[in-house]
């Protein structure tokens, strides 16, 4: 029998050593990993008769995440991501992250925080933030033990 692995543990953090500690990123309640992707080569001549295409470059897309605001106890740790997140974003540096999941996988890359939204507010709704981690390398990724 197979058992789907569960989300909770998922961590998205950062590092302002260049990657030898992470802090994590506070209140995270989605993230993705970084997409894979392959940029294509249009080698179609004249006279064929269907699209040829090569392999090029590797692509990694962004990882989108978002959370929720919290406020009391570990809301030193909220005030802090926050607070990087945004000097992340202001600076336009780069900086190492990482993405791991409950099992122990990771993707630990370089990548500049291309958005960041620190508070949305609705009627009824939580205050919320996300933003946007675009990597500007290759994404290491170590698999779970």
């Amino acid at each position: 029998m197979t058992t789907p692995v569960s989300s909770h543990g998922t961590v998205l953090s950062y590092s302002t050593d260049g990657g030898t500690t992470f802090v994590v990123v506070a209140g995270v309640t989605e993230c993705n990993r970084p997409e894979r992707r392959v940029e294509l080569r249009d080698t179609t001549l004249l006279s064929d008769n269907s699209r040829t295409r090569i392999p090029v470059l590797n692509d990694f897309g962004p990882v989108s995440f978002s959370g929720k605001i919290i406020l009391g106890a570990g809301s030193d740790d909220m005030a802090t991501s926050i607070a990087a997140l945004i000097g992340f974003a202001e600076a336009r540096l780069t900086q190492q992250f990482r993405v791991q999941l409950p099992d122990g996988t990771r993707d630990t890359f370089t990548g500049v925080v291309e958005s960041f939204s620190p508070a949305s507010a609705a009627v009824g709704s939580e205050i919320t933030y996300s933003g946007s981690i675009q990597p500007t390398g290759p994404v290491v990724t170590s698999e779970a033990p």
